[in-house]
């Protein structure tokens, strides 16, 4: 079953199916914007699908590995092992990269605070949250920014 199909058959009448719908509609998003950057996107059974989606949608909840096997039906062990093997990282590994990649594009275009970011982007402490973007990115979120800010617009120059 598709995100489109999943969406499509979501009863927008209560709260809880708007937020499902909203969560969905991130994933896609995330997952259009993975596309477009040039990651790799890896062949994996149903299964796994599901996992990654699941994971697209509620990363900032922090859903730990057992919450994810448990959503498959899956052994923990034996999900970590084929999340590993087809994802090409750990599922703790994937799960960080979702949310800095979504905090840098949140600190890219929107004017939200570092703290706010973090929040956004699932961290409960802003002492952590700058640690792991400085070690992932080489830069505090507030110097991505400013870079970010530096560099010239795609305007032509006759504009």
């Amino acid at each position: 079953v598709s995100l489109i199909e999943i969406m499509a058959n979501c009863d927008t009448a209560s709260e809880t199916q708007r937020k499902c719908q909203a969560k969905l509609l991130e994933a896609i998003l995330l997952l259009i914007s993975d596309s477009l950057t040039g990651e790799k996107r890896h062949h994996c059974s149903p299964p796994l699908q599901k996992a990654l989606v699941y994971i697209h949608a509620h990363f900032k909840e922090n859903p730990p590995l057992a919450q994810i096997a448990g959503v498959l039906y899956l052994n923990e062990r034996y999900f970590c092992t084929a999340f590993g093997r087809h994802v090409g990282m750990s599922y703790k590994a994937y799960l960080r990269h979702i949310k800095l990649g979504y905090a840098a594009r949140l600190m890219s275009s929107t004017d939200l605070t570092v703290t706010e970011v973090a929040a956004e982007s699932g961290y409960s402490s802003l002492s952590h949250f700058n640690r792991e973007f400085k070690a992932f990115f080489g830069l505090s979120p507030l110097n991505m920014r400013k870079k970010n800010q530096e560099q010239p617009d795609c305007k032509s120059a006759s504009d």
